[in-house]
């Protein structure tokens, strides 16, 4: 038995456009997570998150992947579910492109979940525009998992007058149980 979640995509980040406040900077919030269970499991998280100011523009751009695998015999319970997301607060344009990919068969089952985001701020902007791209499909994929493992990888970086960088990451494995992985960055810039 094999099963796997989604996110429910298409609803755009948090089910909202921008917030344009031209007084309060840009920050952008960006998660990850990552669960497997079964005999053998794998999930890992990498994210990507930079906010920059240049004279009196300041860009974001950040890429959040996660994947979960999990593998066994046909008669184990096998579950994995990967998710990835962002959040832009303060930007006059956010363009944000998901991709939600999954597979499997009766020995194994897998997701893999890509957000990438870019956003601008810039004074006089005009109001906000928010563009969005999510797609969904099936992969096939040979995996070949020994053991539990998880994993987070994560750069965030924030430049300019008054930022903050903060990750919150964790990740967990259980011997022939199960493998998890989260992530929660936040970078911001006025």
């Amino acid at each position: 038995m094999r099963g796997s979640l989604g996110k429910g995509k298409g609803k755009g980040p948090h089910g909202g456009a921008p917030v344009d406040d031209d007084d309060a900077g840009i920050t952008v919030v960006a998660t990850g997570d990552a669960l497997a269970v079964g005999e053998d499991t794998e999930t890992w998280i990498s994210a990507d998150l930079k906010v920059r100011t240049f004279g009196e523009v300041t860009i974001v751009k950040g890429e959040v992947t996660a994947w979960a695998a999990a593998e066994g015999s046909d008669d184990d319970f096998l579950f994995a579910s990967a998710e990835s997301d962002a959040l832009v607060a303060g930007a006059d344009f956010v363009r944000m492109v998901e991709r939600d990919l999954s597979g499997g068969d009766a020995t194994s089952t897998y997701q893999l979940s890509t957000t990438k985001v870019f956003a601008i701020d810039r004074p006089g902007g005009g109001g906000s525009k928010f563009l969005a791209r999510s797609t969904r499909g099936e992969i096939d994929r040979d995996i070949d998992l020994d053991g539990n493992r998880a994993g987070v990888k994560f750069t965030t970086e924030a430049s300019g007058n008054d930022t903050l960088a903060q990750v919150d990451s964790y990740a967990l494995a259980i011997e022939d149980t199960l493998s998890q992985s989260s992530i929660l960055a936040v970078a911001s810039a006025e």
